[in-house]
């Protein structure tokens, strides 16, 4: 589902808030799910569009 979120963040290209949304989403599932690899390569993702995340607090 983790990966699912950030593909679609990825086909939101453009839209901010929509990528956001996907991305937070992501960084959430993979955080609870203990994989410090998919948070990584979601904040990476994150940075490469241009997007801020926050803290996983802000979600």
């Amino acid at each position: 589902m983790a990966d699912t979120h950030i593909h679609l963040a990825a086909l939101a290209r453009g839209a901010e808030d929509a990528a956001r949304t996907h991305l937070r989403e992501a960084r959430g599932l993979f955080s609870s799910m203990r994989v410090p690899r998919g948070v990584e390569r979601t904040e990476k993702l994150a940075r490469e569009m241009g997007v801020r995340l926050g803290t996983p607090a802000d979600a």
